[in-house]
């Protein structure tokens, strides 16, 4: 063999070595670890998240999350509870707990007293939705057989009135229940429009 090709060998069997080397000193101060896979859990939001659906509304320019199995519908009349002026009637969910429902007016006269209590109405603190504030009220619509807790949030959004409404039975105790979806339908409301 000539001095090339031992040269050739050598770099070779250094190469090797260095290989070797390296992989023993990689393996000794660094010791592979177990690899696990987590386990895929949903949470109870992830799980409503999985049997809901997301209603949106181009013309507003809102949307809400609410059950699956609850039904919608845009035909409901007046379009707000206490209104004083002609409005459009958007969309009502019918829950097996209540009612959940939004309406909107761009009438000057909605607009004007949109924010402010009606007369059989209490104020309620305002709520947060997002970057909206709105304004809370509620009253008892009694003296029928189905005696009935209306709370209404309102605010102004794109000069008109948008009104979000829970309606609960009362109890013939006189108490209203919470209800979880309503509240999450509620919670779940936000506009897309700023």
């Amino acid at each position: 063999m000539t001095r090339f090709g031992w040269l050739v060998v050598l770099i070779v069997l250094l190469m090797l070595a260095g290989i070797i080397g390296g992989w023993y000193l990689i393996m000794r101060y660094h010791p592979p670890q177990a690899i696990t896979t987590p386990v895929a859990t949903s949470t109870p939001a992830e799980q409503k998240l999985l049997t809901s659906s997301i209603y949106t509304n181009g013309v507003y320019g809102f949307s809400v999350i609410y059950p699956e199995s609850d039904t919608t519908s845009a035909d409901f009349t007046p379009w707000r509870t206490g209104a004083i002026a002609t409005g459009t009637p958007i969309v009502q969910f019918t829950d097996t707990d209540g009612l959940f429902r939004i309406g909107a007016s761009n009438n000057a006269k909605e607009v004007k007293a949109c924010t402010k209590a009606g007369p059989a109405e209490t104020t309620l603190p305002n709520l947060q939705l997002g970057s909206t504030t709105f304004k809370g009220f509620t009253h008892d619509a009694v003296g029928t057989d189905r005696p009935q807790r209306i709370t209404s949030y309102r605010t102004i959004h794109e000069k008109a009135c948008v009104a979000l409404e829970t309606i609960l039975p009362i109890a013939a105790d006189g108490s209203v229940a919470s209800s979880t979806a309503i509240n999450g339908m509620l919670q779940g409301f936000s506009f897309a429009r700023l």
